[in-house]
């Protein structure tokens, strides 16, 4: 007989009586065995993955907590942590093109705490599998058309970067490539997206919906 125990789910929420109800889910529609460790901030969530702390098998993550990090942030530095860890994001951010970064950048499944409940269900249940889970409430196609994803990724990162202060002098410096190479960057991305000249790149990216790219 197998003496395995199950390995722990870990569930991050800064709302207690959230947490209680993911809890119940997970204890009584998704693995009933599995140990439950409950986390409020993103900082005690961190401390809760190092590796002495042993692995986990899955994570039920809201992106707005209280902590140094915060949203993609947030998500970035579980997955430098446990870059294997299935992640189901559960938030109230109904953003799909936030959805469809979460998703990109390695989170399994991402369910908007507005939908209804079976929705949470078939998203442990998707992520458990290591299966993609897109909640299908949010209009993920629609968000596939943004003229953002037409910019290539030095392209998308010139610009968060210049949207957070940053100068093409000092991108330029910082990433060892020519003030033309920047400037290109730039140009090509602001035709792309057809942002005039005067208007403030962080400014275009709250007003799309895609501040979160300004996370760090």
């Amino acid at each position: 007989m197998s003496t395995d125990r199950p390995l722990r789910i870990l569930v991050a929420d800064d709302h207690e009586a959230m947490r209680m109800v993911i809890g119940s889910v997970v204890t009584n529609r998704v693995s009933p065995l599995a140990p439950i460790e409950y986390f409020g901030t993103g900082d005690d969530l961190l401390m809760g993955l190092l590796p002495e702390r042993g692995p986990a098998g899955l994570l039920s993550l809201d992106l707005s907590m209280p902590g140094f990090r915060r949203r993609l942030a947030l998500l970035k530095a579980v997955l430098d942590l446990a870059p294997r860890l299935p992640i189901l994001v559960y938030t109230s951010n109904d953003s799909p093109l936030m959805m469809m970064r979460a998703i990109d950048m390695g989170a399994m499944g991402y369910v908007v705490k507005g939908s209804p409940f079976r929705t949470l269900i078939e998203g442990f249940e998707s992520v458990l599998m290591h299966d993609r889970f897109y909640d299908p409430h949010v209009d993920i196609l629609e968000a596939g058309k943004h003229r953002w994803w037409s910019l290539s990724p030095a392209e998308r990162d010139t610009i968060v970067a210049l949207a957070r202060g940053s100068t093409i002098t000092e991108l330029a410096k910082e990433r060892g490539r020519s003030y033309k190479t920047i400037a290109a960057h730039k140009y090509n991305a602001t035709e792309k997206l057809g942002i005039t000249n005067n208007t403030p790149l962080a400014m275009y990216l709250a007003g799309e919906g895609l501040s979160f790219e300004l996370d760090d």
